[in-house]
């Protein structure tokens, strides 16, 4: 199989997990096992149908016991690209894992048997078994032509399948509800504590001699002091000692960029200290690192960690750089947002830039 995007799709399965017999006698908590094998199968035969067309695919099943669901299935439902799921027994559990996968706007197959009657509101694609017998799924996967609902999905695009997105999740970003919660937080928090004091009106009236007030964009969610220290390289003026000798931090010599402060007696602690290049306002949006040590962020770490095939090098560091860029972009957004809808702040004095485009601007023989 083809390594698509470096990565595996992953394809979780979720059923009922109970020894009850289903309507031909087969326990339902052997359905899952069925489906993965069967799966399996069709994703083979589709692989040699379309070579180099199939991404590498990993199936994964529920735990025989689950336990503690939300610690065992919520990670797999939170990091699957698709699923598929049995519907058979209109078990409730299924029916809210199926909810949380659409609120997460990841694609899903549905598995029923016979002509059970059921509505989900997210696709239309149930596929009806004769049984849950390897066979008769894998018959059901591969569709009258062979290329079923699981061919079209993993043979299109993610922009064709709008994998991991809905509604909700397109208006937050692409990310989910709960690291948006905190990623709006923490640019609230920054808007109000420090950046609606710079970009007021009256601020750069009374400091004419600024222009704007840069933001610099990180490059990743735990990049900003490397950021900080690339821009201290070329910038900053050197830290002295009390005897007037360079101070010394893990093996080099420390600067600092100039900084600036504004008195202001509305201000809780009544001044700003603001970092300053030539006549520009720099700010260092340090608290978005902060994401790096939250649970869900070491979460899907640990969930990487224990679950991923590894392939030519894949590792939660290189298939969250897109996700943080999302996170990036969104705390972005929302600090642009507070700005824009102020009557008091003015957004022609506030620009974003990479490190590399301060340095290419200010000192363009330095990058």
């Amino acid at each position: 199989m083809a390594i698509i995007g470096g990565k595996p799709v992953r394809i979780f399965i979720i059923g009922p997990m109970n020894e009850s017999p289903d309507a031909s006698g087969l326990p339902y908590e052997v359905h899952t096992e069925n489906i993965k094998k069967a799966a399996e199968i069709v994703i083979a035969e589709l692989d040699a149908s379309y070579p180099g067309k199939i991404p590498f695919c990993e199936v994964i099943a529920p735990p025989d016991s689950p336990g503690d669901i939300v610690r065992a299935v919520f990670p797999h439902i939170f990091h699957c690209d698709m699923a598929i799921a049995d519907i058979s027994s209109g078990s409730p559990n299924v029916y809210y894992e199926l909810a949380i996968l659409h609120g997460l706007g990841v694609p899903v197959i549905l598995l029923t048997e016979g002509r059970r009657q059921d509505f989900y509101m997210v696709q239309n694609n149930v596929i009806n078994l004769a049984s849950f017998e390897i066979d008769a799924i894998a018959a059901g996967l591969r569709g009258r032509s062979g290329n079923g609902h699981l061919g079209q999905l993993l043979r299109a695009t993610p922009q064709q399948t709008k994998m991991r997105s809905n509604p909700i999740s397109e208006f937050l970003n692409k990310i989910p509800l709960v690291h948006y919660s905190a990623v709006s937080g923490i640019a609230t928090g920054q808007y109000h504590n420090f950046l609606r004091w710079v970009l007021e009106r009256g601020f750069f009236k009374e400091n004419p001699q600024f222009k704007k007030l840069i933001l610099v964009r990180p490059s990743r969610v735990k990049s900003i002091v490397d950021d900080i220290v690339k821009l201290e390289e070329v910038f900053g003026k050197v830290v002295e000692e009390r005897d007037g000798s360079p101070k010394i931090k893990d093996g080099r010599v420390v600067k600092e960029l100039p900084t600036f402060t504004h008195y202001d007696r509305r201000h809780p602690r009544d001044r700003i200290f603001i970092r300053r290049i030539e006549d520009h306002l720099i700010d260092y949006p340090t608290p978005i690192s902060s994401v790096s040590i939250s649970q869900q962020y070491l979460e899907a770490a640990s969930y990487y960690q224990e679950n991923s095939v590894e392939l030519e090098g894949a590792s939660f560091d290189a298939e969250s750089e897109a996700y943080e860029q999302n996170l990036i972009e969104t705390y972005i957004s929302l600090l642009r947002r507070h700005i824009e809808t102020s009557a008091d702040c003015d957004p022609r004095r506030f620009e974003v830039l990479t490190v590399d485009e301060i340095i290419k601007r200010f000192a363009p023989d330095k990058g």
